[in-house]
């Protein structure tokens, strides 16, 4: 299975009061992500970590924080992730596209207003919002006053504050993007020029 994660903030105490996080101490937050991570991703599992994973500023510290996690984890650089060359990680720079049962998946750490394939279906997941970016909707009302009800368009914040804490896995993502596709289904409709969700290839 493929899991998504981002902005976890391990070690991060001041993410706490800033994001309003159900947590006590950061020792806390530390063990509730963890276990919460270990308890739905198995060590052959693959995991996509899109930035924003630890404040620590020692390579050995950040070594000891993965070392207690399962699966594969493939990391997309944040801004806040500064150490590099880090032990039981794959680095894939600031973007990755990958395909999973014919959906196509633009990653990245930051939200994007368009996006690779986005016209034929394909799905972009983000972090660094904490669950607070606006749709185009509000971003309307609060700019233009104006009340216009616009498309939802498949884009998720895979972030820990929009997932209870939790991974959230890529079929979770393609059941919400079907959602997301009957909700506005006269748009997609004719939006999409294909039925290929952006995608080619399986992995």
């Amino acid at each position: 299975m493929i899991y998504l994660i981002s902005d976890m903030h391990f070690n991060h105490k001041n993410i706490i009061k800033y994001e309003n996080r159900p947590f006590d101490s950061v020792e806390e937050m530390n063990e509730t992500m963890t276990e919460n991570w270990n308890s739905v991703v198995n060590p052959d599992d693959t995991i996509y970590n899109l930035g924003d994973f630890a404040f620590v500023n020692k390579r050995h510290d950040l070594e000891k924080i993965v070392k207690k996690l399962n699966g594969h984890i493939h990391w997309i650089r944040g801004n806040h992730d500064k150490i590099n060359n880090v032990k039981g990680i794959a680095w894939e720079g600031s973007y990755k596209e990958v395909t999973y049962d014919k959906w196509k998946f633009v990653l990245s750490h930051y939200p994007f207003a368009s996006w690779n394939r986005m016209h034929h279906g394909s799905i972009h997941c983000y972090g660094h919002t904490h669950g607070n970016m606006p749709n185009l909707s509000q971003l309307i009302k609060k700019y233009a006053g104006v009340d216009v009800r616009t498309p939802e368009l498949l884009s998720f914040d895979v972030g820990v504050d929009c997932f209870d804490f939790f991974p959230v896995s890529i079929e979770r993502i393609i059941e919400l993007a079907k959602e997301k596709m009957a909700r506005n289904e006269e748009f997609f409709s004719k939006k999409f020029r294909s039925d290929d969700h952006g995608g080619k290839d399986t992995i």
